[in-house]
């Protein structure tokens, strides 16, 4: 018999390997693991991708195909207010923080914004030919659907990172390729489905997609846990909202010299001091809500002529932001009220429009290349496909020597946007490796002048100079226009995200990088809003598309206007650099690393163990002016998340 081997008892047993799914699921809990997949794979990306696709042919269309006919600047209007949740972010985390329902901070919260997406894709879906307000409508709320379970679900990651650090890297890891595949997915077979089925049938699919997020944020997979002190957070936040407006009384304020680091909600104030600037922050938020309603309302009570009111709400937006953000953010650093102005104004002065879109795609009226009805007389093509100049023709061959618009298909204009998601990870890899190591202003002119060398790609395509040497539209678009675009972006964002979360003191961070996000939203709606000023200006209208080549010039015009910023706005360092907000020295001396910091909530949290997240998030489109949102990629610092 052979001996058996004695066993030490204090010896621990070797654990055995981990999957990379079964580390998540070990951690975190496989609810909580296929929950982060559905907000992010299924949700942001699948819904708004293929929910997208349909929404931009279907605005497009005409009556009788079952679209909504809308010209350009229609389609401007709806989307420039639908836009306005992603628009005002910081409310809601400050909404789910102050406010919880039943002692849920998200969970419930997740459900009302499931049920809103769930009824507005469905309206959308369900009834033939709604008016303009109605579509307005039906679209916040699928916006809504997107927008608020996102600064949730960031707030829930962001918690479970700080609580297992070494795991971050992996639920990170998750995110992004949920993200990635689902968008890959989305973009394989959106304009597919779209030529078989329709839009509508495509809105009721997608409506099933917040039923399912609801049904699990019921359930509580989000891992919500109640919060028994939410009723004194409750008045906390009126307390930090009355310190906001009329300040801190004298009696409450701290003698600044025997206060310890370890006593501050914010490196560098007292507590009173950091209830203050929250409070403005409030405020700030609330500002920057109205302004956002204001513009999307007015903006769509103007016509394609009021060219001068146009441009008067536009600069009176800008105006008032600007403002707002120097006074409310300028007592926490000037660097950050700084960049906050430039995080704004950078989308604000570069137009866009969907006037590309239009001229791209095949159409009756646009390619005049559809069979006619021959029972039916009305049923002709338009004046202009008589012109031979007017490029509305797909056949090459017919007149070779002519121009002609791409006339892509649905297909095409959907399947093309995997390559583009694919340069993303690429532009990411090129940043880190090349860039990094360049201050943000280096970084940023570089980015500014290569965006618009690639802008000039459309004015060589509207020309069909690319067709003189050879290159078709499907292989000019996607392995130019397409990808050096994606990867400029990456070049872009990166940085801007980065400074945007060391600029977030701890203490605040959560409710001021949402605002910030916001504001990059709305900077770019407002370029929209600018897009649609130029656009009535130059008189540019489908479906002749006459003086679309003079709008092209203008706009790139404008991207100039940023170089001039940068010196400005920009402050001097770059992405390595560290926090101004970092512990000081003298004090890491005194007090051990990882001593808890009082929060904004009363609780202890730990300092000195800051994780550095990268994900993306408000992935509603891919693409330099196939849709009219924009990729939106986070870099979210925990250091003292709650």
């Amino acid at each position: 018999m052979a001996d058996l081997k004695a066993v030490d008892p204090k010896e621990k047993p070797k654990e055995a390997k981990r999957s990379y799914f079964g580390g998540l699921i070990d951690t975190f809990g496989w609810r909580f693991v296929v929950f982060c997949i559905l907000i992010y794979g299924v949700n942001q990306s699948i819904a708004l991708t293929f929910g997208g696709t349909a929404r931009t042919f279907y605005m497009q269309d005409s009556i009788e195909d079952g679209g909504l006919e809308l010209t350009t600047l229609e389609s401007q209007k709806v989307l420039m207010f639908s836009r306005i949740p992603w628009q005002i972010k910081s409310v809601f985390g400050i909404a789910s923080d102050a406010f919880a329902i039943r002692c849920y901070h998200r969970k419930y919260y997740l459900v009302f914004a499931a049920l809103c997406g769930a009824i507005g894709w469905g309206l959308m879906g369900l009834f033939p030919s709604p008016t303009n307000g109605a579509v307005i409508l039906y679209l916040t709320f699928t916006n809504l659907a997107v927008a608020f379970p996102d600064v949730l679900i960031d707030g829930s990651v962001a918690i479970k990172c700080q609580k297992y650090p070494k795991m971050a890297v992996d639920l990170q890891s998750l995110l992004w390729g949920a993200l990635g595949v689902g968008g890959v997915i989305a973009a394989a077979c959106a304009g597919f489905v779209y030529e078989a089925i329709g839009a509508r049938p495509m809105f009721l699919i997608v409506a099933c997609i917040p039923l399912l997020i609801g049904i699990c944020a019921f359930l509580n997979w989000i891992d919500d846990q109640p919060d028994p002190d939410a009723p004194e957070l409750r008045k906390k936040f009126f307390v930090i909202l009355y310190r906001g407006v009329f300040g801190g009384h004298k009696a409450e304020e701290d003698d600044r010299a025997v206060v310890s680091q370890s006593q501050r909600s914010i490196p560098g104030f007292t507590e009173t001091e950091t209830d203050i600037i929250t409070g403005r922050l409030y405020i700030l938020a609330a500002i920057l809500c109205v302004v956002a309603i204001a513009v999307g309302a007015i903006g769509n009570t103007l016509s394609a002529d009021q060219v001068i009111e146009w441009s008067v709400i536009w600069l009176l937006s800008i105006i008032v932001v600007s403002t707002s953000l120097w006074i409310f953010t300028k007592g926490i650093s000037k660097n950050l009220a700084t960049t906050a102005i430039y995080i704004f104004l950078k989308g604000a002065v570069q137009p866009h429009s969907t006037l590309l879109v239009y001229w791209q795609r095949t159409q009756k009226l646009n390619c005049c290349q559809s069979s006619l009805d021959p029972s039916d007389p009305d049923d002709v093509f338009p004046d202009y496909c008589s012109d031979s100049q007017s490029g509305a023709f797909l056949d090459y061959d017919l007149l070779p020597n002519q121009l002609h618009r791409p006339c892509l298909s649905d297909a095409f204009l959907s399947y093309k946007d995997i390559g583009a998601y694919v340069m993303l990870t690429a532009g990411v890899i090129l940043y880190n490796k090349f860039l990094s190591g360049y201050s943000y202003r280096s970084i940023w002119t570089f980015s500014t002048l290569a965006f618009l060398a690639i802008s000039f790609f459309d004015l060589i395509w509207v020309w069909r100079w690319n067709l003189s040497i050879g290159l078709n539209d499907k292989f000019f678009m996607i392995f130019g226009t397409e990808i050096l675009a994606t990867v400029i972006d990456r070049f872009d964002s990166m940085p801007f995200f980065i400074l945007a979360a060391k600029l977030c003191p701890p203490g605040v961070e959560g409710t001021l990088f949402a605002m910030l996000m916001g504001l990059s939203n709305f900077g770019s709606d407002m370029g929209g809003y600018l897009g649609t000023v130029i656009q009535s200006w130059v008189g540019v209208t489908y479906p002749t598309f006459e003086g679309l080549d003079t709008y092209i010039i203008i706009r790139n015009c404008f991207k100039v206007i940023p170089l001039f910023m940068i010196p400005i706005l920009v402050p001097s360092g770059g992405p390595l650099d560290e926090s101004e907000f970092a512990e000081p020295e003298d004090e890491i001396e005194v007090t051990e690393k990882g001593v808890p910091v009082r929060g904004l909530n009363e609780k202890d949290v730990p300092v000195g163990k800051e994780i550095e997240m990268v994900k993306v998030g408000e992935v509603s489109a891919v693409g330099s002016e196939y849709y009219d949102d924009v990729i939106i990629s986070e870099v979210a610092s925990i250091a003292s998340k709650q």
